[in-house]
């Protein structure tokens, strides 16, 4: 499991699982595969293709790399930028931390 961590303020937002280190020395970021959709978000899974002319389209994939430290661990930890925060959030390996209850 890594970590994931807001790029601005490093506050712990939830875990990726699926995701483990320990990395090779000196890795400084994890790439991703991320799908345009339509609303011109990206995805970490593609969008239901489109029928156009018969025939089935998609947007291609693009890679994306996370920031990453504590990489000579199991739980290494991914700080992502606030532009990818959606695309983090959203994919379909996130966890998000449980928030204090404020009873």
């Amino acid at each position: 499991m890594a970590s994931v961590f807001r790029g601005d303020t490093n506050e712990l937002i939830g875990y990726l699982v699926e995701l483990h280190g320990p990395l090779l020395p000196g890795t400084t970021s994890w790439p991703f595969r991320a799908w345009p959709q339509s609303t011109g978000t990206l995805r970490g899974q593609p969008e239901a293709p489109n029928i156009r002319g018969g025939r089935f389209t998609a947007p291609p994939a693009v890679t994306i790399h996370i920031p990453v430290s504590n990489i000579e661990s199991s739980d290494m930890h991914l700080h992502v930028p606030m532009h990818l925060l959606d695309f983090i959030v959203n994919h379909p390996y996130f966890r998000a931390t449980q928030l204090p209850s404020h009873d």
